[in-house]
């Protein structure tokens, strides 16, 4: 990996670090604005040069359009344990909740695993649908998401196909399961030089 390269991915990885959308979407901006053609990484991203642009700046991109970025750049997303969020009060509607992955409800850990091996398949489609399964997953959505700015229902509609959610639900929804975005080189070579 090119110094550059090693310099750009500690500086993004330290954004995100953070959980802030605002630093996140500025350290990926001023990543993007760095390369010598826009207009390539552009069509390496498959994104319209004026999207590539403006994405960052505004109110904040979609997953997919971050992902794609991040992509052209020579980067993918991987989810990281960040803290075991503490046991939550059982939900008294719990006998309806998804039993289709328990694991993902209780150990933190997992769901990381989880989440990474969605991103490494760069189909959104995919990550979207591990999102919705490891939200469905949870003991008590309503107590989840009373500890951020996002309100229940919007993560149900966040999280259903064929929506794309918005960059900072899927940062908040994260953090609020102990866990964080990360980056880390593509493992093929359609990386950006």
């Amino acid at each position: 990996m090119s110094p550059t390269m090693r310099s750009m991915e500690i500086s993004l990885n330290a954004a995100l670090k953070t959980a802030d959308t605002h630093q996140i979407c500025a350290a990926i901006d001023a990543a993007i604005h760095a390369q010598n053609n826009i207009a390539q990484l552009a069509r390496k991203a498959d994104l319209d040069r004026g999207t590539l642009y403006r994405a960052f700046r505004a109110e904040g991109p979609t997953l997919d359009v971050v992902i794609s970025a991040l992509s052209a750049l020579g980067f993918q997303f991987v989810v990281q344990f960040d803290r075991q969020r503490p046991e939550t009060p059982p939900n008294r509607y719990a006998k309806w909740k998804s039993r289709s992955h328990p694991e993902l409800r209780s150990n933190s850990k997992l769901a990381a695993e989880y989440l990474t091996r969605a991103f490494e398949t760069s189909e959104i489609s995919q990550i979207v649908e591990a999102f919705a399964d490891t939200l469905r997953a949870q003991e008590n959505v309503t107590q989840l998401s009373g500890k951020t700015i996002r309100a229940r229902p919007s993560f149900y509609r966040a999280f259903t196909a064929p929506h794309v959610p918005k960059f900072s639900t899927v940062v908040i929804f994260l953090d609020a399961l102990g866990l964080r975005l990360a980056i880390r080189p593509l493992l093929d070579s359609k990386a950006a030089s």
